[in-house]
């Protein structure tokens, strides 16, 4: 009978200590694993939306050998002061088009990231992070892009005005992996082109934004 008793206290000991184990486990992952995991996951999903986005628009411009100095035209008075400037923008749709269409079939291939975190990273210990075991993360990624362009005048010196055309992404991404699901968002500018306009440019296009 003794020896039934002991068992079984015995039993719940071990039962309580397990218990105790896991939940210390459990909230050391949600105190000191999840927001690291979290960093490296979005840091990574980063990266791999600007490389899909850079790459999309060098591949668009050499295939369809596109040159951004035609997007842009200046025209200037007898006094050499600036008469307009004008956007083609229906070349300039043309190309967000196509860019935007390599850029949502390219995500496609990039639905899966993976990455790895060193185990004492996870420990609150200068000493420890980014040392020890290799411990290995995957990722899902889902997201949708939007892509505006942007033209925009700033004042580089005395009597002249550098104007910038460039495609705004914006990717509204959705992060999943076994310990947290995440939604996010990336913004990516990417240069078209870039020109100094010398002479007073008229003062109704000045920091005039193109949706």
């Amino acid at each position: 009978m003794l020896k039934r008793k002991k068992r079984k206290y015995l039993k719940t000991l071990w039962c309580l200590v397990f218990s105790l184990l896991f939940i210390c486990v459990i909230i050391f992952a949600e105190i000191n694993v999840k927001p690291i995991v979290l960093n490296v996951a979005i840091s990574n999903a980063q990266t791999a939306c600007e490389n899909v986005i850079n790459k999309a628009c060098l591949d668009t411009i050499e295939q369809e050998k596109i040159n951004f100095s035609d997007l842009i035209l200046v025209t200037y008075n007898k006094d050499k002061s600036v008469k307009s400037v004008a956007t083609d923008t229906v070349y300039l749709n043309k190309i967000k088009l196509k860019i935007l269409k390599r850029v949502v079939n390219a995500f496609k291939n990039t639905e899966v990231g993976s990455f790895y975190v060193r185990l004492g990273s996870f420990f609150d210990n200068e000493y420890l992070y980014g040392r020890g075991t290799k411990i290995s993360f995957n990722y899902e990624m889902s997201n949708t892009v939007d892509c505006t362009y942007r033209s925009k005048f700033e004042s580089v010196g005395i009597n002249q005005t550098k104007h910038k055309l460039s495609l705004m992404f914006t990717s509204d991404v959705c992060l999943v992996t076994k310990l947290f699901d995440y939604s996010t968002k990336f913004k990516t500018e990417i240069l078209l082109n870039e020109m100094v306009i010398v002479g007073e440019v008229p003062k109704n296009y000045t920091d005039f934004d193109l949706k």
